[in-house]
């Protein structure tokens, strides 16, 4: 199923209402992804302009009454006439492979839904979706990373872009579980297949890095992560400063990479 999730706003000067879009069945379901609880009035300071800035948001699950809070971020997009074209919101969350920037693109009822140009890339497997995302850290070069889509079991929202950055002890848990699993039976040749294993793993890490949004120690250090977002929809393609000095996010992202070095 291959979805887009709507986002419903609150704000507290002037009433911005983005009415929620309708599902749209296809060869796997594309609609918006349904949003979490309505977010807190936020000043049009924090949501205008291109550096985002963050505030914690607990969502309690339905079900088992767990509680969670991840880093929020909202910004409202203005397009080429200076008129709003939509908004994007983002979160961050902790994993054991680092932590993942998920944005979220909506627009109100009536204007083209919006997504991200999404392709297949045969070496992550059949069903895997991607698209190029530029970042730029700091005064570096740009890199161009390759983004994901939010999916829950077999829903697919496509307008929702994840970033990773990785934590770095996650590469070698990769070679080591790629190379554990290739054994032949014959202990004589498991060395050598083994061995060679090792370096095709090496090398699919390699990329795999490379085509992260970097590292975490750069959430970490850096002053500055702006990232364009290819929103089909959205002209021109909105760049979003992830601000990780931000003091809601900085200690979000101290906390996580805590785990890794302890």
């Amino acid at each position: 199923m291959i979805s887009t999730r709507p986002l419903s706003i609150a704000r507290s000067a002037t009433a911005v209402c983005l009415a929620m879009f309708m599902s749209v069945p296809a060869a796997r379901a594309q609609n918006h992804k349904q949003p979490p609880a309505a977010a807190p009035s936020q000043p049009a300071s924090s949501t205008s302009g291109p550096i985002m800035q963050w505030h914690m948001e607990k969502k309690t699950d339905a079900l088992s009454g767990e509680v969670s809070t991840q880093p929020s971020s909202l910004k409202f997009i203005a397009g080429a006439d200076g008129k709003l074209q939509g908004m994007v919101s983002a979160k961050a969350y902790c994993s054991r492979n680092g932590v993942s920037v998920f944005f979220l693109a909506d627009v109100s009822a009536g204007d083209p839904k919006p997504s991200f140009p999404w392709y297949s890339d045969a070496s992550r497997g059949d069903d895997e979706q991607i698209t190029d995302v530029r970042i730029r850290v700091d005064d570096r070069s740009v890199h161009v990373a390759q983004g994901f889509p939010d999916v829950e079991g077999h829903q697919v929202y496509t307008n929702t872009l994840g970033l990773l950055f990785y934590e770095p002890h996650t590469a070698q848990r990769a070679v080591d579980d790629q190379t554990n699993r290739v054994t032949t039976g014959l202990p004589a040749l498991d060395g050598l297949v083994a061995g060679v294993a090792k370096q095709a793993a090496q090398s699919n890490v390699q990329t795999w890095q490379s085509s992260a949004a970097g590292p975490l120690s750069d959430l970490v250090s850096a002053r500055s992560i702006r990232v364009e977002l290819p929103v089909t929809t959205f002209d021109p393609k909105p760049v979003l400063d992830l601000n990780p000095q931000d003091p809601v996010l900085h200690k979000f992202v101290i906390d996580c990479n805590a785990k890794f070095t302890r």
